[in-house]
């Protein structure tokens, strides 16, 4: 069994590089070494997998994988924490738990509800409730939400924010202003969404000409870009690249 032998030195190798660079005890290389199954097996379970588990993203991967065998499973525990004690808080979470379920207009209405009183013009609830009310198909509402949202907080800044009131305008049917806002946003938006946006309601209003050239310094700023940039925007670099070259 020369592979399995063969596999069995490399991981003793890397528990044993990987005890000297964590600084555990040095007697852990002895029983790693002498005792290779027995030895591999013990320091497993008792060093390399507590740290896994308190890692970041092991817990983001337990989550998920509880997630995907009950997704209502967090959202049945912030109706609990709801129904105990009703507080801007727990109908924020609750109302976060209904947007990732798509229960948008649960979503709509606890949102609406937490912006009472202290919170009434909370810019963060109000972009949360924006965001409810476009999923839930009221681009017009979400635009005047945002548009509110602005009004009371005239020193909030969100590129995010306002990439959906672009959408928003958009969607409520707005081209003249959502054109206005997409080349606004392409200027500063941490991304390639907003100027590809920018493009395609370009072509949607008949600016051909003017969305390719959009395209093309997308594609200009993507290949002089990092390879990080680059994978990151590939979505937004390929749908340029099918545009420009059609």
């Amino acid at each position: 069994m020369p592979a399995l032998g063969l596999i069995l030195l490399l991981v003793q190798v890397g528990f044993a590089v990987h005890a000297v660079r964590t600084g555990r005890a040095y007697w852990w290389i002895g029983i790693i070494m002498f005792l290779p199954v027995a030895g591999c097996a013990v320091y497993f379970f008792a060093e390399l997998l507590p740290e896994i588990t308190r890692s970041r993203a092991a817990r983001q991967a337990v989550r998920d994988v509880k997630t995907l065998i009950d997704p209502e499973r967090d959202y049945r525990a912030a109706v609990d924490r709801f129904a105990e004690t009703d507080t801007v808080e727990t109908r924020s979470q609750l109302a976060a738990e209904c947007l990732n379920l798509k229960r948008y207009q649960e979503a709509v209405d606890l949102y609406r509800g937490a912006l009472t009183g202290h919170y009434a013009h909370d810019p963060h609830l109000m972009l949360r409730l924006a965001e409810a009310q476009y999923l839930n198909g009221a681009p017009d509402a979400a635009a005047q939400t945002l548009e509110e949202l602005r009004a009371r907080n005239p020193g909030f800044d969100s590129a995010e924010g306002h990439l959906l009131y672009a959408r928003s305008l958009e969607g409520a049917q707005r081209m003249s202003d959502a054109l206005r806002e997409y080349a606004a946003l392409a200027v500063y938006y941490p991304g390639e969404e907003a100027r590809a946006r920018h493009a395609l309601l370009l072509i949607r209003t008949g600016e051909i000409d003017q969305a390719r050239e959009v395209f093309r310094e997308l594609i200009r700023k993507v290949e002089r870009a990092p390879g990080h940039y680059g994978r990151a925007e590939r979505e937004w670099y390929n749908l340029a690249r099918q545009h420009v070259s059609g």
